[in-house]
């Protein structure tokens, strides 16, 4: 009998310990289940801005190019305009030098 009762002590302690490592683990998997949820929403989040900023990105780009495209049509007329300057600069020179004005 008293071996008996040794042998449910022990069981019963082990029962405890086992059952005490269980709430253990189920609070680790509660914290871990809640941290996974959190950190999958933050992913969410990142990857909607990150698709957000490429559109942005996309956008900045094209107006960029458009811009390039802009700037040298008008270097391109700058320099027209600055050709006909000169031509008209010189002919009102030639105009000047003729022995009718």
């Amino acid at each position: 009998m008293e071996r008996a009762r040794a042998l449910l002590k022990d069981a019963e302690e082990a029962s405890g310990a086992a059952a005490a490592e269980a709430g253990q683990d189920e609070e680790e998997r509660a914290s871990s289940t809640a941290r996974a949820s959190e950190l999958s929403d933050t992913v969410r989040q990142l990857r909607e801005q990150l698709a957000l900023r490429e559109q942005e990105l996309k956008a900045a780009r094209k107006r960029r190019e458009l811009a390039a495209a802009r700037a040298q049509q008008s270097a391109r007329a700058a320099a027209r305009a600055a050709r006909t300057a000169d031509l008209a600069r010189e002919r009102v020179l030639r105009l000047g030098n003729t022995p009718d004005s």
